[in-house]
This record gives structure tokens, sequence and C-alpha cells, in this order.
């Protein structure tokens, strides 16, 4: 596997876990010279996975090795999977369908090493529900991103209903893994928690042989229960995912509802990456026509304000699902899209343009009219991308804040993480900015951006006064193909 798809995978994604008890446990073990369990939990729901994993000193001349084990030994679920890598090791918990008696199992991470102590973690096992259930209420719909264990890029768009008691009673997805055809499911269930600080775990299954494993998410579900973060890894085969839900309005299900002007975002997750962003109208008679700029990683811009037409090939299902079709730069995409709203629509390419590694991401209405002041406002920004030079190889992750001031300058602060030197807190002037309130469509020259591990050029287009999506547009090898959210709310 490609050791930098890896890396890539680790700055997008958390770790897993599999419809568990909130976490409010620490870590277990007994000191320095004793194995030390990760990430404890209090409870799992029953006929629910979760994965372990254990670590043991390494200095001091330790042999390496973790053996696993429950307690007790029958009734109280299985250990499966155990994989050990030096000093780490992990292991999939798989807990009984229906509640052992007494109530409760330990799990024991043992030493290869007899001169180090082992590591236990006691819990029970029950339903799944928490008085905290009923924040996951109805339709949502949502998105995630990863590497499946191959490291080959894989991404997920769908949808799923929640009883609001702990189960997820229906539900559709649409699925790329590698350089597999989609596969689309039509039938979704499965299982999640909540606890006090709306966090808790996902997991859900399709009934196709492609999505057959469990696919478990840790979820971060906002107070109003509307939106929410997924971040996760299904022991099925995916290494590492991540995305977000938001709550799903049925009434949107139409053709007429998302028809109007929308400001989009697409990205791959390969090191040859490449990354779109634009805007385009969806007209009543399913036409869709537009403007977008993409660019690919160590080789510069590929589009840049370049047509866009296609066509809703079919509209909204039941579950908000359809498909359409974007033609940019004389190639053509076929894409899956999942309504969330009439503002947002949730986008992953079937077939990519010109065979090129298959993009997700999301189309956001556009607020219009835009007058030239609309670009004058002020937005937190995240953004990802993947550094193609020979020197500095690896993902690009960034955080920061843009504000344009009367379309002459522009405020630039962010922070990076890179394979390059990290230079946190960087603070710059632009004075080269542009904006086309046709089409919401602005350009930002930014010296010494690529340096300071950013770029040296962006494009954005605006949903809204200092929502939209920027785009790096550095000329040549440089060009990372960073893309991210503009946003008023904070960092996203």
């Amino acid at each position: 596997m490609n050791r930098w798809l890896t890396l890539f995978a680790v700055v997008i994604a958390l770790g897993v876990t599999s419809n568990c008890g909130y976490k409010n446990k620490v870590s277990s073990g007994g000191g320095a010279n004793a194995a030390t369990i990760t990430d404890l939990v209090s409870s799992v729901g029953v006929g629910a996975s979760y994965t372990f994993t254990a670590t043991t000193p390494n200095t001091n001349g330790y042999t390496a090795g973790i053996s696993w084990s429950i307690s007790p030994a029958t009734g109280a679920g299985t250990l499966t999977n155990v994989t050990n890598s030096g000093f780490s090791s992990s292991v999939v918990y798989t807990a009984p369908a229906s509640a052992p008696n007494p109530n409760s199992a330990t799990i024991t991470a043992t030493p290869t090493d007899t001169a180090v102590g082992v590591a236990t973690d006691s819990f029970t096992v029950g339903s799944s529900t928490t008085p905290y259930s009923s924040t996951l209420s109805g339709r949502y719909a949502f998105e995630v991103m990863g590497f499946d264990a191959n490291g080959e890029p894989s991404s997920i768009v769908g949808t799923i209903t929640s009883d609001g008691s702990g189960k997820i009673t229906a539900g559709a997805l649409d699925m790329n893994q590698g350089s597999a055809a989609t596969v689309h499911a039509a039938s979704l269930v499965g299982t999640y928690t909540l606890g006090s600080s709306f966090r808790g775990t996902l997991t859900l299954t399709a009934g196709v042989s492609a999505t057959a494993q469990p696919m478990s998410f840790a979820i971060s579900l906002a107070s109003d229960g509307k939106t929410g973060v997924l971040e996760g890894e299904d022991s099925g085969g995916f290494q590492m995912m991540n995305g977000t839900l938001q709550q799903q309005d049925a009434s949107a299900f139409s053709l007429a509802k998302i028809s109007g002007e929308f400001a989009f975002k697409l990205e791959s997750n390969s090191d040859v990456r490449v990354a779109t962003v634009g805007e385009f109208a969806i007209g009543a008679n399913s036409n869709i026509a537009g403007l977008a700029d993409s660019s690919q990683s160590g080789a510069g811009p590929v589009l840049t304000s370049a047509g866009v037409a296609g066509r809703v090939t079919a509209p909204p299902d039941r579950n908000g699902r359809g498909t359409l079709s974007l033609g940019m730069g004389g190639a053509t995409s076929q894409l899956v899209y999942y309504i969330a709203s009439s503002q947002t629509v949730f986008l992953m390419e079937s077939v990519s343009a010109g065979g090129a590694a298959r993009l997700t991401g999301i189309a956001e209405r556009q607020v219009l009219p835009f007058t030239a002041a609309t670009a004058n406002a002020s937005s937190t920004f995240r953004a990802s991308g993947f550094d193609a030079q020979v020197s500095t190889p690896g993902p690009v992750s960034l955080t920061g804040s843009l504000a344009i001031q009367n379309l002459t300058h522009a405020e630039l602060s962010w922070n990076a993480s890179s394979a390059r030197p990290t230079q946190p807190g960087i603070s710059l002037r632009s004075e080269l900015v542009t904006f086309d309130p046709s089409t919401g469509r602005g350009t930002i020259q930014i010296a010494n951006g690529y340096s300071n591990n950013f770029a040296d050029s962006v494009a954005f287009y605006l949903a809204a006064p200092g929502e939209g999506f920027l785009l790096d547009t550095t000329a040549g090898k440089f060009n990372r193909a960073i893309v991210g959210d503009l946003n008023t709310g904070g960092a996203n």
C-alpha cells in the first residue's frame, strides 16, 4: 500500500468505534511496566462490534507481542481479527445478540513479555438505547470519504432513517471502493448510540455482498440533531473514512425544489489528486449549465473558468437519490446525488471524467443576487490537499481565516500540517483580488503562499457572503489540489 495514502488517511480521519457506550473512562494499565488499552468503553450494545487497541513498553529490551482474551469465556461475546504490529495490537470484539447474565464482560490484553503487566477493560453489554438517542431522529443524508485496506480511494453517499431509540430502520447508499464499479444498496439498517455530549457510534449494514460487513463510525452530533460529523474505520475493509451527515427534508425530493443556482466542490483522495470547485444552475427542464475550476496535484490547474454543461438524468426518488451528468473540459462525468434539503445536495461520481479517480463532494445553493460587495466578508476555512513534490510528498491539512476588504486586498491567516517544516500561525496580505457577481467566482493571489504551506493563488466560488468553496490554483508542479470550505460560523 502506498505509504503516502496511509498518511493521507490519518490526516482526514480518526479512530474506530462500533456501537459502544460513550467513552467516559481513561486508559487502563499498570504504569510504565504494563500494557495499556486505549479508548476504553463502559458499555457495548448487543450484537455490536468494537475494535480494542493495546500497547506495551518498547524500551529496555522488552519483547513485542500481545494476546487477547474475554471473560467469561462463553456468553460474553467473541474476539476476531487480531492484528499485531510490534508493540501494538488490535482485536475486534463482537457482543452477543442478547445481554449475558450477569451483564458484564472483561477484555484482557496480555503481553508476550511476562515482565510486562496485563491491561483490562470491564464493561456492560446491553441495549444501545441511551437517553440521548432521540436527538438523532428522522431522515439524514450523509457522505464519507477515505481509503480501503489496500489504500484505494473509497467514498459513500447515502441516506438513513433513525427511529430515535437506537435503531437505523431504513436507508440507501452508493459506494465507490477502489476501481470497482459503483455499488448501490437500497436496503440499509443499523444501530447507534449517543452519550451526554451527543457523541457516540453509528453502525450500518447494507444488503449487498460488497458491503456485507458492518460499516462503523464515531458520530458527533450537534445538540439540535440537525447536523453531525462521521469519523471511523470499517473492519470489513475500509482503512479510514470521515464525512458529514445532515437532516433530510423529504419535501425537497423533486426536481422543482432543487432547480436554481448552486456552488459546488468535488475532490478525490488519491495521491494523483484532483479537486474541482464551481457553480451550476439546474433548470426546470433538467439541463445544467455553469462554470468550474479544477486542479491536479503536482501538475497545476486543469480547468480555469471552464464551461459546465450537463443534465439531471434521473429525478430524486423516495430516498432523495437521483443521477446527473456534468461535462467539463471536453469530458463528461456521471454522478449520483442525495438531496439533504433544497439548499444542500451531496454528490459522488460513479463514472469520472477522463477515467480519473472518482470525486465526491457537495453543492450548496447560491443566495442570489450577488453584488461586488458580496465578496467583502470574513470566513474561516478548513482545507486539505496533497503535495506531490519528491522532496516533501504527503497530505496537507489547513485551517485558517480569510477576510476580503473592498475587493482591494485579502487578509489571510492559517495553520498548516504537511511533510514540509511546520510554520504555524502564518499571516499574509494579498493585494490582488477579483470577483464576478454574476457567477460568484473570485480569485486571490497570495505571495509566498506555497512556501508557507498553502498556495500562491486560489479560486473561490461563493454560495453566500463568506460561505462557499476555495481551490488551489498554483501554477505547475507546486499545485497541491488543496480544496476546502469557506464558512462564517467558525472552523468547520
